[in-house]
């Protein structure tokens, strides 16, 4: 019984779909490329994020799943895209040598002296470079495999996904908690000193 109910779910989905009409793709990619050269300033760029949001879109049907408005679903993509590249843009505030455990002032680049904001504490760079060791150690295994493989060994986030058997989407989150962390035990470092 169950058996006859999904093929009457799926007779229905594919009538709905047969029965809209098909967007227009060429006048969605020119749209997608428009908005996205407002956004990152860049034609090249611009033209591989449209062509990226299509591709998904056309893998995503090819699944048999149903997209009941495709404009959206498009620009979602897009907008998500860009702000994957401006995240990829944006130096992290620690930085790259964040993994330095035996980080050392004097081998800190000069301009690296530069003023940051952790919590409400304004703080050097090479002060912050020398909480590190002491935070790092503090933060439990899982994140620190993941900062430590990120930031000092050049993993991607789809390695770890990867290799952790878990969603892109699980090791961003566990990404993005484990630098959260961090900064709280910067806070504590820097408010204890």
């Amino acid at each position: 019984m169950l058996f006859v109910g999904e093929n009457v779910i799926a007779v229905m989905t594919l009538t709905h779909q047969m029965e809209s009409p098909p967007p227009n793709y060429v006048s969605l990619r020119s749209q997608l490329i428009g908005y996205c050269i407002k956004k990152v300033q860049s034609k090249y760029l611009a033209e591989d994020m449209a062509q990226e949001a299509l591709t998904r879109y056309f893998d995503y049907l090819q699944k048999g799943k149903v997209i009941h408005n495709p404009r959206a679903w498009l620009f979602q993509v897009v907008r998500n895209l860009i702000t994957d590249e401006y995240r990829a843009r944006r130096p992290h505030y620690v930085g790259h040598e964040w993994g330095d455990y035996e980080a050392d002032p004097n081998s800190i680049d000069a301009d690296d002296s530069a003023m940051c904001v952790v919590g409400d504490i304004e703080v050097s760079r090479v002060e912050l470079m020398t909480l590190m060791p002491r935070a790092v150690a503090k933060l439990n295994s899982l994140d620190r495999r993941y900062l430590d493989g990120y930031y000092k060994h050049g993993k991607t986030l789809k390695e770890f996904s990867c290799n952790e058997g878990i969603s892109l989407t699980a090791s961003k989150g566990r990404m993005y908690r484990a630098r959260h962390r961090l900064r709280e035990q910067l806070e504590i470092e820097l408010a204890a000193k």
